[in-house]
Formats: C-alpha cells, sequence, structure tokens
C-alpha cells in the first residue's frame, strides 16, 4: 500500500519535473500558434494600418482586425491558470483543430493579453480621431441617445457614463458631445462635494472644451465660454482664462458674446490690480493695455450694436457696455493723467497721428473719463476732423468752444455733430451741449427745445430739465407783468426740477438745492388772493415760456 503511494508521488513529482523542463519550449509554441492566427499582433498593430486617411474600405479593414482582437481575448480564456493546481493542467485549444498544449504561466499569459488591449485601444484611438462614430457605430449612437435623454431628466450620474463613451470613442459623432456634456460636467460639479472628485470633473470639463475645438472649430467661440467657467470654477487659473479671453476676442471680433466682452474686461482690470505675472516674473497687464482693451471693446460692442436686429439683443449689449465702462472706470488704469500720459507721445508720431481708428478710439475714451477739458482732447478731435469730419471729431471741438464761451462757434460744431451722428445716446449728448450753448446765448426757446430732444432721447436724462427749471427761474422778471405774475414762474421752474429727480434720481442732490432756493420765491397768499388764485388753481405762464403749473403756498 505504501509502496503505490511513494509510486504516485514519485510519478507526480516526475510529472511535475517534466513539465517545468519543458515550459520555455512549451510557451514558445503557444506563442508560435497564437502569432500565427494573428500575424499582425507580433509587433502590435502595424504603422502602416493606423496611418493615413480612412475610406470605407480600409475602415472595414480595421474592424475586421479589431473583431479578430476580440476572438483572440476570448481565445485567452484557454490559458487562464488556476493557481490552487499544483501542476500544470492540459487544456484542449479550439482553434489549433483538437491539438494539446501545456497552459503556459501567467506571465506569458498577461504578455500576450497586453499586447492585445494596447492593439484595440491603438485603434479605438485611431478611429475616434479618422472616422465619425468610432470603431463600433451602433454603440456610439446608442450612447449619444442614452446621454442625451438622461440629460433630459437632469439625471447627471447616469448621462456621465454614456457621455463618457461618447467622448472618448466617438469623439466626432455629434455636437451634443459638447454642447450637452458641457451641462451635464456642471450640473454634476455643482452637486458634488467631495473635493478632489470635483477638480477631476473641472478637468474634464476643460477638456471638453478643447476637444470641441479639434472636431468641430469655432475656437473663437468656445474659448470664450472656456474662459468663463474657468474664471468660475478656477478663480485662481486667471492668467489661463485670460489667455484664452484674448485669443476669443481677438477671433470673434464684434461677434463676441456680450458675456465674453464684459468678463474680458473685467478680467483685464483684475489682472493689472493684482499685478499678474508670467512665468518669467514680467507683468502681464500695464496700464497700457487696460486702456487698449477698453478702446478695443467699446468699438466691438458699438459694432455690435449696428448690427443687432433685436430690442433684446441691444439691450444685452448695452448691459454690457456699461459693465465694460465699470470695470475700465475702477481698474486704476483709468485716472485722465494715466490716458494722457500715455497717448501724448503716441499722438506725436505720424503712424498713429494719421490713424482715424486711434484717434476715434483715443477720443472716445477721453470723453467717458472725463478728460474732455484736456489740451490732448482738443488736439485729437482736430486731427481727426481734418481726417474724418465724424460727429466725434467736431463734438470735441464744439466742447473746445463752449467752454471758452464762443457759443456761435460751439453751435456751429454741435450742428454738425448732430447731422453726422446715428447713435442715439450722442445725439442726447449733443441736444443737451447745444441747448446750453443757445442758454449761455440768450437764445431761451431755442434752448429749450433741443432740452426736451434731449430727454426725448434717453428716457433717464435728467439734466435737460434741470437746464429748462434755471432758465425758467432766469426768466421770472421778463415774464410778468406784476410781482405775482413772476414769482409764479417759479412754481413752473420747480415743476420742470422735481421732473428732473423722478427721471434721473442720481441727480437729486442738484435738483434739490435749486428746488429750495426757488421755493422760497413762490408767490404770497396776499397777492394770489388780490390775483384771484386759489391753491390747486391752474396757473398759466406767459412770454416764452407758454406753459401752465399747479398753485401752491
Amino acid at each position: 500500500m505504501k509502496t503505490n503511494q511513494y509510486l504516485k508521488v514519485f510519478a507526480l513529482l516526475t510529472f511535475v519535473l517534466l513539465v517545468s523542463n519543458s515550459l520555455l519550449a512549451q510557451n514558445e509554441e503557444v506563442k508560435l500558434a497564437f502569432y500565427a492566427k494573428f500575424p499582425t499582433l507580433a509587433e502590435g498593430v502595424k504603422s502602416q494600418t493606423l496611418s493615413g486617411e480612412v475610406d470605407a474600405a480600409k475602415t472595414q479593414e480595421i474592424r475586421d482586425l479589431n473583431n479578430n482582437l476580440d476572438a483572440a481575448l476570448q481565445d485567452m480564456s484557454s490559458f487562464l491558470i488556476n493557481p490552487t493546481d499544483p501542476v500544470l493542467v492540459y487544456f484542449e485549444k479550439k482553434d489549433l483543430k483538437g491539438k494539446y498544449f501545456k497552459k503556459e504561466p501567467k506571465a506569458a499569459h498577461d504578455e500576450m493579453v497586453s499586447i492585445i488591449v494596447k492593439a484595440k485601444n491603438d485603434i479605438r484611438d485611431f478611429m475616434a480621431d479618422k472616422t465619425q462614430f468610432g470603431i463600433d457605430p451602433r454603440m456610439a449612437q446608442k450612447n449619444i441617445s442614452l446621454f442625451i435623454e438622461f440629460k433630459k431628466q437632469e439625471n447627471y450620474d447616469e448621462a456621465y457614463i454614456p457621455w463618457t463613451y461618447s467622448f472618448l470613442y466617438s469623439p466626432r459623432a455629434h455636437k451634443a458631445i459638447y454642447t450637452t456634456g458641457e451641462s451635464i460636467l456642471q450640473g454634476m460639479i455643482e452637486k458634488e462635494t467631495n473635493a478632489n472628485r470635483k477638480e477631476d470633473l473641472i478637468d474634464t470639463l476643460l477638456l471638453v472644451y478643447d476637444q470641441r475645438i479639434k472636431y468641430f472649430n469655432q475656437e473663437g467661440y468656445v474659448l470664450g465660454r472656456k474662459a468663463v467657467n474657468v474664471l468660475k470654477y478656477r478663480p485662481t487659473a486667471i492668467n489661463c482664462a485670460y489667455d484664452c479671453l484674448v485669443k476669443s476676442v481677438t477671433l470673434e471680433q464684434e461677434a463676441s458674446a456680450p458675456a465674453v466682452m464684459l468678463v474680458f474686461m473685467q478680467t483685464t482690470s483684475e489682472m493689472f490690480k493684482r499685478e499678474a505675472k508670467d512665468n518669467n516674473g514680467k507683468t502681464i497687464v500695464d496700464p497700457m493695455t487696460v486702456i487698449n482693451a477698453y478702446n478695443s471693446l467699446n468699438d466691438l460692442v458699438t459694432k455690435a450694436l449696428d448690427a443687432a436686429s433685436t430690442n433684446e439683443d441691444k439691450n444685452i449689449l448695452k448691459e454690457a457696455q456699461k459693465g465694460i465702462e465699470v470695470h475700465f472706470a475702477t481698474s486704476g488704469a483709468a485716472n485722465c493723467d494715466a490716458i494722457i500720459n500715455i497717448n501724448e507721445p503716441k499722438f506725436a508720431l505720424a503712424e498713429f497721428k494719421n490713424d482715424t481708428i486711434y484717434l476715434s478710439n483715443t477720443l472716445n475714451l477721453l470723453d467717458r473719463q472725463g478728460c474732455d477739458e484736456s489740451e490732448l482732447h482738443f488736439e485729437i478731435s482736430k486731427q481727426l476732423y481734418s481726417l474724418q469730419p465724424s460727429a466725434l471729431a467736431a463734438g470735441g471741438i464744439a466742447a473746445r468752444y463752449l467752454r471758452q464761451k464762443e457759443y456761435s462757434s460751439a453751435i456751429k460744431y454741435y450742428q454738425e455733430a448732430l447731422d453726422k451722428c446715428q447713435n442715439p445716446e450722442s445725439q442726447a449728448k449733443f441736444n443737451y451741449q447745444l441747448a446750453y450753448a443757445y442758454k449761455e446765448s440768450g437764445q431761451f426757446s431755442q434752448a429749450r427745445n433741443y432740452a426736451l430732444k434731449a430727454a426725448s432721447l434717453k428716457a433717464d436724462f435728467g439734466q435737460p430739465y434741470v437746464l429748462i427749471g434755471i432758465m425758467y427761474a432766469e426768466s421770472s422778471s421778463a415774464c410778468g407783468t406784476n410781482a405775482f405774475e413772476q414769482a409764479s414762474v417759479y412754481w413752473l421752474a420747480v415743476d420742470m426740477l422735481q421732473k428732473a429727480k423722478q427721471v434721473d434720481p442720481s441727480i437729486a442732490e442738484q435738483a434739490n438745492k435749486y428746488i429750495n432756493a426757488y421755493s422760497g420765491r413762490y408767490p404770497n397768499k396776499e397777492d394770489a388772493f388780490m390775483n384771484s388764485v386759489t391753491p390747486g388753481m391752474t396757473v398759466k405762464i406767459g412770454c416764452w415760456i407758454q406753459g401752465s403749473t399747479s398753485a401752491r403756498f
């Protein structure tokens, strides 16, 4: 009995030894048999297969190869090792017509599997890059439908899995991979509480923009969206956002989204305030960069407003324009001294002196920042007028004459500015300045006409009503045959000042100063009684005013 047991153990040990000695030969035999079936795996996928353009025939050839690789992976299951087996077990390999091979060691098995997997990955990546639906069209279309449907339900977690397949394996299939994918990722980012996971999702979102540019172009537009979300989710990466914004606005020009133009000015201003540096320690945004950005953006918004076809679009652009002005005004680079010091040397150079775009932008900048009394403003106005007698240039010359109290010359150039002007806001300004020039030259009726025109062009413009109120008050002595009638004019003057406050609360302090002064000059009750006037009665005012008001004491 014991002898038989010893013989069995001896036989088993001998068998194991024989198996071990023949292992390398058997491994090589298995490999040779495998490579005979799949010759391209000997070197991975041959470079000439995965190169160049892909037509229908080549697409089919590559997909057949991919199917063979799938079959190869299934065949490799014949080489899996049971680690509890003390001896290598024989398995039948169907592909080798019933011929038996010993199961290879795990190292050889893993090596073959890694070759196959790498080949499949190379094929997958190549087909994703070269064809619309990648290696598996049916799977690509199925996953697109799935993530779109899950997104509609705001089920972002479920949408993420099929979206990921589409993003990786069929990136050319549909723009929804990027437009809907952006929403999916934003939805996941907003609700993610794990900081590391959240950062991974943000990384993926930023990759979405890069891959969208690669496969669907629209670089300027997409970079604008990327910049906005960099600032939203990674505000410390402001340098990256700034680079994207510069390129986006440069490419899109006046077609830039209003939000992108606004964010560009905001980011430029913030970069200047932070004294942001590049990798070499050099300041990225200096005062001139801020000023140039402002000039450029104002020019682009103006062009966009001219091209806008709906009131909604115009209102959005106007809001963006206001925001641009606020960010520039608060940037610290917008004071008159800085603007003048930067532009005086430039204006002295012939290349700028004859550049109408530069002259117009600089003149607009000086106007907006209240630097219109400077000598530079006047000189640029004259130069621009000589090259291009625009409303802007004529208005600049008129402003100088107005300050010098040369009212006839001021009126002449303001009239010309109005004739050439198409922008309602500028028209309102020129009408008001004309009104002031006529008022100062004693032509009150003309002045009132232009003041009312200015107010009609800009609903929140209270200053014209202040001007009219002052003119009424100054006319009191000439608008009545007695003290009561002359004092009644102050009622109408205060009416105008009250209206000024109503349409433009920002001038309340100025209006109240005049109201307090004029209300002390109202007719007294005795004079009113003598003229048969009681509180609330309508009183008509004569002379050039020709208006009516309500009596109050």
